[in-house]
């Protein structure tokens, strides 16, 4: 069996690719082609961005994204063409309020090139609103300057309308459409009889992507997001979320007195230093920012 999943940047590929894979192992008692992030193919072979190789056997897990910016990923005016031959294909959808919080952190990776000043800028305001949530809205740690919201709610507009007529034409193709939140609450029986078999979890050995997750919960937007977060999401938000089945009318929040770190200024700094344990990000801080 050969089975792609694909969807957007922090929308939940990772963890259900590992999920997905060891059941396969299970099932078919042997090795399983992997392909993480694969962005084009030829044949048996698929190619990654930095030009790698892979070839694929009978039994092979491939994923891939669909890109927020041109040439990251794998076009959704192509992949249902290029993957019309695999037995099984799966694309996840994610409440966007919770995607953006998710995108928002992991773009300070290490690997994504950030600019450190942008960085300190975006670590001093996650450190405040993590003491005193209610000061500032979540929109605010991205940017303060009009011109770039104009330009962001543009890109955001034209990825959705890209994603539902994607979604349009997949379901068209046996495509099967699940939720990150049905997979992180292990709703997962539709998802189980598609496929034609139990999904296991992760193998816990496997540690190659510890540094993607962030809180593995989902609704955490009810507590990061403000009133004023809500004026400005909602209008661009609701058609998204109604094509893909969320209750276009709940924005309800969640206050608080204060904000994981976990889930903001140490994932930040974690991710930013390309160290993923406690110790080591402390000495990179110290030696980076003099603290």
């Amino acid at each position: 069996m050969r089975v792609l999943i694909y969807g957007l940047a922090k929308s939940g590929t990772t963890v259900l690719h590992l999920k997905i894979k060891r059941a396969m192992e299970a099932k078919y008692s042997s090795s399983v082609s992997e392909v993480f992030e694969a962005t084009s193919r030829e044949g048996d072979t698929l190619y990654k961005l930095d030009k790698s190789s892979y070839k694929i056997g009978e039994h092979a897990i491939v994923k891939s994204l669909l890109p927020g910016v041109e040439g990251m990923g794998v076009s959704p005016d192509t992949i249902i063409d290029d993957y019309a031959d695999f037995d099984k294909k799966i694309f996840i959808v994610r409440d966007p309020r919770d995607r953006w919080i998710s995108d928002f952190f992991y773009r300070w990776y290490h690997l994504h090139k950030p600019k450190k000043e942008e960085f300190e800028i975006a670590h001093r305001l996650t450190q405040h609103k993590e003491a005193h949530p209610q000061d500032l809205p979540f929109y605010t740690l991205f940017t303060t300057n009009p011109v770039r919201f104009v330009a962001w709610k543009e890109r955001q507009t034209k990825l959705h309308a890209r994603v539902q007529k994607f979604l349009t034409e997949a379901k068209k193709n046996d495509w099967f459409v699940v939720k990150y939140e049905d997979i992180m609450d292990g709703n997962l029986d539709e998802l189980e009889k598609y496929l034609g078999f139990a999904i296991h979890e992760s193998d816990p050995t496997d540690k190659r992507f510890t540094h993607v997750a962030r809180s593995k919960k989902h609704g955490n937007w009810r507590r990061w997001f403000t009133k004023d977060d809500v004026e400005f999401y909602r209008p661009l938000y609701t058609e998204y979320m109604e094509f893909n089945g969320y209750d276009t009318e709940d924005w309800k929040l969640t206050p608080v007195d204060h904000l994981p770190p976990s889930e903001g200024s140490e994932y930040m700094m974690k991710l930013f230093t390309g160290h993923h344990g406690k110790p080591k990000a402390k000495r990179w801080t110290e030696k980076l920012f003099g603290k």
